[in-house]
């Protein structure tokens, strides 16, 4: 997910707790990352890398584009991938990203030069379960920063045992066809644009759930149904989460003049600026005030948006 043209919404904001980590070798690239919060993000990988993923210590399956996935699968976003994902508190997320011609030189080191990357063809995302192999990378991975530390030589010989552990997982592995093959054509993912372009051109509108199911093509209890298998909540609490996010994205541009918070407000769905307060504070741990003001208390989601710039350019 790393390098990348992305959005983060905030979810179930107990605790705006981030931590993140960065290695850098040549065209490689590791990251980890894990927040004490729920999370959906949005957007499409870079075009020239190929990132390769896996959880530790999820607290539930991640949902990404159209499938469930929990820590026992390996994941390969292509290059150009969109990725839609729903991840929950306490998820340790770890990425490698690899150019192209790196990863195929690798694969073909470990069975053979006459053999293809497999997961470069589909376009999208590609899951391979198998304890065995994911668990291998997740060793080699953590070697592999710790001999990063050592540069050199040792370094080499460390981004080299994780590509071919990379390698074997796949091989090795089984291939689990994930609902967006093909990439943009996924139904799931059309259907997640659908709905994220009529909530944010009706948000300061009244809601209504006819309007929006006939929108994105569902009948009322299937957009109960979706949202609840894709966000973990219905569609009128995704819609408040994402009033929430924009707003804060807003209050934290806007200039001090009076009238800013209940006009921003209004304009993300909240008609009572006092219940907008509210919620705004159990989901950012600040009142939106300290917010448009730039005096922030703890680490609020602006915070984590740049911490999220620098882990992604």
């Amino acid at each position: 997910m790393t390098q990348g043209a992305f959005e983060h919404y905030l979810l179930e904001g107990k605790s705006c707790d981030h931590s993140q980590e960065h290695w850098q070798y040549g065209g490689i690239v590791l990251d980890v990352m894990c927040g004490e919060f729920g999370e959906w993000i949005r957007g499409t990988f870079r075009a020239d890398r190929v990132c390769i993923g896996y959880f530790e210590s999820a607290s539930k399956a991640a949902w990404i584009n159209g499938s469930s996935v929990d820590d026992q699968v390996l994941q390969v976003y292509t290059e150009k991938c969109e990725l839609a994902c729903r991840l929950y508190p306490q998820t340790r997320w770890a990425l490698i990203q690899v150019p192209r011609s790196c990863l195929e030189k690798h694969f073909r080191e470990v069975v053979g030069n006459s053999a293809r990357w497999p997961s470069l063809e589909s376009g999208g995302v590609s899951l391979y379960s198998g304890a065995e192999g994911r668990v291998d990378v997740g060793v080699c991975f953590d070697l592999c920063t710790y001999l990063l530390g050592k540069g050199g030589d040792l370094a080499d010989q460390g981004v080299s045992m994780l590509l071919a552990a990379i390698s074997r997982a796949i091989l090795g592995g089984k291939r689990q066809v994930s609902k967006d093959e093909g990439g943009r054509g996924s139904q799931a993912l059309q259907k997640v644009k659908l709905a994220e372009l009529y909530l944010a051109a009706h948000l300061a509108e009244s809601y209504s759930s006819h309007e929006f199911a006939r929108a994105v093509g569902l009948s009322e209890r299937s957009l109960e149904l979706q949202f609840k298998k894709i966000f973990g909540m219905s569609p009128k609490k995704w819609r408040q989460y994402m009033g929430l996010n924009i707003a804060h994205r807003r209050l934290g541009n806007a200039g001090v003049k009076p009238g800013v918070v209940a006009e921003i407000a209004a304009s993300c769905g909240f008609s009572h600026p006092g219940r907008f307060s509210a919620v705004y504070r159990e989901v950012f741990g600040e009142l939106p005030l300290f917010t448009k003001n730039g005096e922030r208390r703890g680490h609020s989601f602006s915070q984590q948006e740049s911490i999220f710039k620098t882990f992604m350019h």
